[in-house]
């Protein structure tokens, strides 16, 4: 069931910039990436084998495109994305043809570059890029419907993303020098959501890992025209000897200065963890106890586009310590 599509007939593949005159076709791979996934796709599909079988003929696949040259990609295949496909197209969904015309449909998350990684780490990459998605269409679905202009009381749309843009602005402004995570939790609402962004900075440029400070700065405009509260927290550890290299990460467009306000990174040993609450368009500091209470519990996985020097929790001996004030640039 992993799936494989070229892009001759497959037009909304991108190929890598700077790479086109390497030989061989590009290929993208679909994966189903948990066991939960090839269970729910083989009711759709049946097929011999369990998901250990799949995994293994999954890396055969991917080693072998790399052999053979050419550009690999690889995306993750949505059990129930497929089946609406396939309702929405009325189309069987166990018919190869099916399989096809799914792969081709443009409005699927954009592949991935595959280099050659370990199984575990692509999957897992594919399994965060499709939350990160999620999140994303469901705090812009919420956005929508608060800004509505047939509510009366409607935050408009312009503002809520001005809001949230300003204010995420302000974060990486005063988070300063480091490697950091910036978590937000939508404390109540009609959705539980929540949103990390990683990014570095030194006093000239700063990296961004990945698209989700935009993701960030969307859920922070949701809560604002909800009127909901949420629990930012920013784990701050010093940058290695040596910054990122260019092409390492996106530098992302800020529209500041990285360095300035750098109160986030007073400290040049160890991790520093600073919380805020967000409560209609005020940012309130937490105290010491309420960050260390907020900060996310130790995950089993890294995050996909993170910096290898980013933290996705804090070390045990990190301090904790109220947020900064944050001076959001004039509209």
């Amino acid at each position: 069931m992993a799936g494989t599509s070229r892009t001759a007939s497959a037009s909304r593949t991108a190929s890598t910039p700077g790479t086109e005159s390497t030989p061989g076709p590009d290929i993208t791979v679909e994966l189903l990436c948990t066991e939960a996934d090839f269970d729910a796709m083989r009711r759709a599909r049946p097929a011999a084998g369990d998901y250990a079988r799949y995994r293994e003929r999954a890396r055969l696949v991917l080693r072998d495109l790399r052999r053979h040259g050419g550009h690999v990609w690889v995306r993750p295949l949505d059990p129930d994305d497929y089946r609406a496909f396939c309702a929405d197209e009325g189309v069987p969904a166990d018919s190869a043809v099916s399989r096809a015309q799914y792969s081709a449909d443009r409005r699927l998350l954009p592949p991935m570059p595959y280099a050659g990684e370990p199984l575990d780490v692509v999957l897992r990459h594919l399994v965060e890029q499709r939350d990160d998605e999620r999140t994303a269409s469901t705090a812009l679905g919420l956005l929508d419907l608060a800004t509505e202009p047939a509510e009366r009381a409607a935050t408009p749309a312009s503002e809520a993303a001005t809001f949230g843009g300003s204010h995420l602005v302000a974060l990486v402004r005063g988070a300063g020098p480091g490697a950091h995570r910036l978590t937000c939790v939508m404390d109540a609402g009609p959705e539980q959501l929540s949103a990390q962004a990683e990014f570095e900075q030194d006093e000239q440029r700063l990296w961004s890992y990945g698209p989700r400070l935009d993701i960030f700065a969307t859920l922070l405009a949701a809560t604002y025209a909800l009127g909901e509260s949420a629990t930012i927290t920013l784990c701050t550890r010093p940058l290695p000897a040596h910054a990122p290299e260019a092409g390492t990460g996106t530098e992302a467009g800020t529209g500041t200065e990285a360095g300035t306000d750098t109160e986030a990174a007073a400290d040049t040993e160890g991790e520093t963890v600073r919380g805020w609450r967000l409560l209609a368009d005020r940012f309130e500091p937490l105290t010491p106890m309420e960050v260390r209470d907020a900060h996310p519990a130790p995950s089993p996985t890294a995050s996909p586009t993170a910096s290898p020097t980013a933290s996705p929790t804090a070390s045990p001996t990190a301090r904790y310590a109220p947020g900064f004030p944050l001076h959001p640039p004039p509209e």
